[in-house]
């Protein structure tokens, strides 16, 4: 089962979003490129399943990028980063561990960003925890872009 969280959208029919400390600079450099830093932390509540081998599970966490309405972004770089946040263990940390093995930007092939007034940035992650007790709650992030506004091509079937 591949776990996916929304940023601005509850999951599970809960009440609240499971990003916290979200923050965004948009800034435009003189050659009209967009400058975007995206930092956070996303709660994921992902359990260990055993003492003698590490859980490992890739998860996906979509970042808002706020878009004018008639616009995508090409992106043209992208350098995310992403690491352990919270972790607890319920008995005895015996052989436990966590960790963020790796990450990486799930951009379609044509590195556009479309959305009516928002897009929805897709980065991968694979975590893991050794410990049938232990728990990683959180994971933080910190995602770089540079691209370009362009128009959106509206597509009829």
């Amino acid at each position: 089962m591949t776990l996916e969280f929304f940023e601005g959208i509850p999951i599970n029919n809960e009440r609240e979003d499971r990003f916290e400390s979200v923050h965004k600079v948009y800034a435009i450099s003189g050659d009209n490129k967009q400058h975007i830093t995206l930092t956070g932390t996303v709660r994921i509540d992902f359990q260990g399943t055993s003492t003698n081998q590490w859980h490992s599970e890739d998860i996906f966490i979509y970042l808002r990028i706020d878009l004018p309405e008639d616009k995508a972004l090409k992106v043209e770089q992208g350098a995310p980063f992403v690491t352990i946040n919270t972790i607890y263990n319920a008995n005895q940390a015996v052989h436990a561990g966590w960790g963020v093995n790796n990450f990486w930007l799930e951009l379609p092939s044509d590195r556009l960003l479309i959305g009516p007034h928002y897009a929805s940035l897709p980065i991968k992650v694979r975590v893991l925890v050794r410990d049938t007790d232990g728990w990683l709650f959180r994971i933080a992030y910190q995602v770089t872009l540079i691209g370009q506004l362009v128009d959106r091509k509206w597509e009829y079937p």
